[in-house]
């Protein structure tokens, strides 16, 4: 018997891959500037409501992290199912929730230094 995902359990793993995302800010490889910009593309695509320009910029991040691909992969395979099995205004509150989490994040030494 295939035991089928409820739509908690995805907003769980959504969170999850939004809060390994926003961590990756605390790596030395991004700049202050990386941060601003990538925040300012995400709020004009959250603003135009295109899920899938969202999902390609936040996948675009988590491909940059130098950990192992098969953690990528794992958190790029839970955020495309949150986007199709989600409704918009779901994942566009969690979308917003990500992007606040990563605006509290204090800007790290080495990202003044970049």
């Amino acid at each position: 018997m295939e035991k089928t995902t409820t739509s908690s359990e995805i907003e769980k793993s959504l969170l999850g891959v939004f809060d390994s995302a926003s961590k990756l800010f605390d790596e030395k490889q991004f700049s202050g500037n990386y941060k601003q910009s990538f925040i300012f593309r995400c709020l004009n695509v959250l603003k135009g409501r295109d899920k899938d320009k969202f999902l390609w910029e936040v996948i675009r991040l988590l491909n940059s992290r130098d950990s192992a691909l098969a953690e990528s992969n794992n958190l790029i395979f839970h955020l495309r199912n949150a986007a199709t099995v989600l409704d918009d205004e779901t994942f566009f509150k969690h979308a917003y929730s990500f992007l606040l989490g990563i605006m509290k994040r204090p800007f790290s030494n080495n990202q003044f230094n970049s």
